[in-house]
């Protein structure tokens, strides 16, 4: 029977260290980024901010909505906002399109926040345990979806 010798093992085990250090500097690198995106799926926004336990910034408009236009020219879709956004590691979700979804969400909510009719229309929401992470239509952010 042979032994290895005491450097083959600190060889094998020396592999083996930075393997590992190289898969979770790797997970670390995907999991940053994904806080360093804008979301257009409710639902691939939900998951990850479901999974990593964070916050999950929403704001919707209308395509033909100056105002819309102004928020995402000045706040948005700046740097400084979306390196923000990235250090605190909250998930954006951002739709222009989903008149659906919009008044769902104004339905479910306006009165509650105390808000008028105006858009954009933006909330932070938490993701329940639970909730439903494969549909995108407008009950994606009614109440036993999202707290």
């Amino acid at each position: 029977m042979r032994h290895k010798s005491m450097y083959q093992n600190s060889v094998a085990i020396s592999k083996w260290y930075w393997l590992l250090i190289f898969v979770f500097a790797a997970s670390s690198l995907l999991r940053a980024q994904e806080f360093n995106r804008v979301y257009h799926s409710i639902s691939e926004a939900k998951a990850v901010a479901l999974v990593n336990n964070r916050p999950l910034l929403v704001v919707l408009g209308s395509a033909i909505c100056p105002h819309c236009d102004n928020f995402d020219n000045r706040v948005f879709n700046t740097d400084a906002f979306l390196a923000y956004a990235a250090a605190k590691r909250i998930v954006l979700y951002h739709q222009r399109d989903d008149g659906s979804l919009r008044r769902q969400v104004m339905r479910d909510y306006q009165r509650k926040a105390g808000m008028e009719t105006v858009l954009p229309v933006i909330f932070m929401f938490k993701v329940r345990a639970g909730a439903d992470l494969t549909s995108d239509d407008s009950t994606a952010l009614i109440p036993t979806q999202v707290d």
